[in-house]
């Protein structure tokens, strides 16, 4: 994991390499989702694909032609809205390079299971 960032709108990105044959770079973003194809943040209420594809462009302009792969690790991403649109699938083909990525995205809730790493075992553990 590389270039960890996080951003006041509530969310957080990084940089990892798949784990098959093609080992490509892969942007992450994590944050929090809510049903209906949001992003959500306490503070600044819903956010659209739109609004996070703007805030992406400003801080990685020349990095983002570099990620063939981009992943959106929050809740219900993938899941539709009442157009039948989902936040993935907007996303997506609001990138300038849109038939050149391929966009993971989860449906419903993504379950984290808390670690610890140990040092003495060079491992993590499940504190959960």
């Amino acid at each position: 994991m590389k270039y960890l960032k996080f951003f006041s709108e509530g969310f957080h990105v990084f940089e990892d390499v798949r784990h098959d044959a093609s080992r490509a770079l892969r942007l992450n973003i994590s944050g929090h989702g809510i049903a209906g194809g949001k992003m959500a943040n306490v503070e600044f209420g819903p956010m659209g694909p739109e609004k996070l594809i703007s805030i992406l462009y400003k801080y990685f302009r020349h990095a983002m032609p570099r990620y063939r792969h981009i992943r959106l690790l929050f809740c219900h991403s993938a899941g539709r809205d009442e157009y039948g649109n989902s936040f993935a699938a907007s996303f997506s083909r609001l990138l300038p390079n849109s038939a050149q990525v391929i966009v993971e995205a989860y449906q419903g809730v993504i379950d984290v299971t808390r670690t610890h790493y140990s040092r003495t075992t060079n491992s993590f553990e499940d504190i959960s």
